[in-house]
């Protein structure tokens, strides 16, 4: 992997040493801490470049651009149902859509969309502040969770505050909210 890092450039040209290029000379040690490339590869993800691509109109602040697109489309409904905070974003069982963080700041993921605008999901037992300084990370809704809920509970979508993503860390996760919600 080095010898081909290497000289690549040499093969093919210089612009071709990018970070990711770099990263390759390092893949076997993420293997070695992470398991298998499925495990924690983001190829999954590669196919929503295109559609972000498309939410691009100009050469410049590319990433503000995104975020505005997608915030003017964020707010799709769930199985149609209204709640109090306008249309709620897409949450489903599906990993990346199943997390949120509730009014009583609890961090939960669905396990089952039940009707009546109820979702049965499971709890973090520990949701601890991620840094203090110069805030605690609470008061951004960033937690570090552990622990997951072997029981059930069932949360009306009128008790969701914001849908989070899970970020793995070790053998907790950091709770992070989307920006649009």
């Amino acid at each position: 992997m080095k010898k081909f890092v290497h000289t690549s450039a040499d093969v093919y040209y210089k612009e071709m040493l990018v970070y990711n290029m770099h990263s390759l000379k390092h893949l076997h040690q993420d293997v070695l801490i992470h398991g298998p490339l499925d495990r924690f590869s983001a190829f999954d993800f590669e196919n929503g470049m295109q559609y972000l691509k498309r939410l691009v109109r100009t050469n410049h602040a590319h990433l503000s651009q995104v975020v505005n697109r997608v915030s003017e489309c964020s707010f799709l409904p769930l199985s149609g149902h209204k709640t109090s905070r306008n249309l709620l974003p897409l949450i489903s069982e599906k990993p990346g859509d199943n997390c949120f963080l509730t009014k009583a700041s609890e961090v939960c993921v669905v396990t089952k969309v039940l009707t009546d605008n109820n979702l049965e999901c499971q709890v973090f037992k520990n949701s601890n502040d991620v840094y203090a300084y110069p805030c605690k990370s609470s008061k951004l809704s960033v937690r570090m969770v552990e622990r997951l809920s072997t029981s059930r509970k069932v949360v009306n979508l009128s008790e969701i505050f914001k849908k989070c993503i899970l970020l793995p860390c070790q053998d907790k996760f950091f709770s992070v909210p989307i920006v649009h919600t």
